[in-house]
């Protein structure tokens, strides 16, 4: 589990990257926002501002290879990925029931792109390139564990900035929820070797969310409801990346 090229650079780099983006991310958001901007534009603008910086920083200086082709068959990877496949087609039942009690086309479209953007900023930077990073710089021993504990807590960490506008019993709730989703989102994308596949589920996800809160809800859930995805998803990722599998998931991401 040597990955050399991983060695090149110390693990730090990749939470400065994370403390640089959060920063870049509410700087942003405070700019757009003094331009009189509505709130749905302001964040857009802010998800495709953080989009390019985390290129520019992955580009010119982590050099992590974000993978988004793999060589397995595609029924390889839907056996990889048929729990997410599972809640896709949940998510999209809820989504449509929410469109059917005249949610306007407007919004659906706006949160729509807002929640793509979201993904793909989210999984790129989180499982494409923290995530990898981690696994290439780790070492030896649990290096695919310890990997994806690091960046799922990372990934959790990053909804305390939620606590601004929502109760601390939902920040808490969602905290433990996105660490369970984090350890999900890992495990299918170190067995697929595809980081599209942590993508849709995560557009599907904050569609249906968005779709029915919108960008400020107002509902409050107790904070220990958080533990249940983070059982759930947690369960699956032990199976994914069970110990007969590490070694294929070291083979596929060493470089």
């Amino acid at each position: 589990m040597d990955f050399s090229r991983g060695k090149q650079q110390p693990a730090y780099y990749l939470v400065v990257v994370w403390l640089v983006v959060l920063a870049v991310m509410n700087g942003a958001g405070m700019l757009f926002e003094k331009f009189g901007l509505s709130i749905n534009v302001s964040v857009l603008l802010e998800e495709i501002t953080v989009l390019l910086v985390l290129w520019l920083l992955n580009h010119y200086w982590l050099k992590v290879r974000i993978q988004l082709r793999t060589n397995q068959s595609f029924g390889a990877q839907v056996r990889v990925n048929g729990f997410s496949l599972f809640l896709v087609v949940f998510f999209l039942s809820i989504l449509e029931t929410q469109l059917a009690h005249g949610k306007s086309v407007n919004h659906v479209a706006v949160m729509t792109a807002m929640a793509l953007l979201v993904a793909i900023f989210e999984e790129s930077l989180f499982r494409g390139v923290i995530l990898v990073g981690f696994l290439q710089r780790v070492g030896r021993g649990n290096a695919v564990w310890l990997a994806v504990l690091l960046s799922s807590a990372l990934f959790a960490a990053s909804h305390l900035i939620n606590l601004s506008h929502q109760s601390v019993s939902m920040t808490i709730a969602q905290v433990l929820m996105t660490f369970g989703l984090g350890l999900l989102q890992s495990a299918t994308y170190l067995r697929s070797g595809s980081l599209i596949w942590p993508i849709l589920f995560h557009f599907v996800l904050d569609t249906q969310a968005l779709v029915r809160g919108g960008l400020m809800p107002k509902q409050n859930i107790p904070a220990w409801s958080g533990l249940i995805p983070l059982v759930i998803y947690g369960t699956v990722a032990l199976i994914l990346l069970r110990q007969s599998k590490r070694a294929e998931v070291v083979a596929r991401f060493k470089n």
